[in-house]
């Protein structure tokens, strides 16, 4: 879902921002947030070891 709403984001932020104008950086952070959940997502959390 993570990289499904990394995509929409995206376009709505190319979409809306096409010509002069050029988007805040929150807009391509938020991009970056998903892909660093997606990231997060796929490794998952470090198990702890019990030996």
């Amino acid at each position: 879902m993570a990289a499904v709403g990394a995509v929409a984001h995206l376009a709505v932020v190319l979409r809306v921002f096409r010509g002069p104008a050029s988007p805040e950086p929150g807009a391509w952070l938020a991009v970056l947030g998903y892909l660093v959940a997606i990231v997060g997502l796929t490794f998952g959390p470090k198990r702890a070891s019990t030996a």
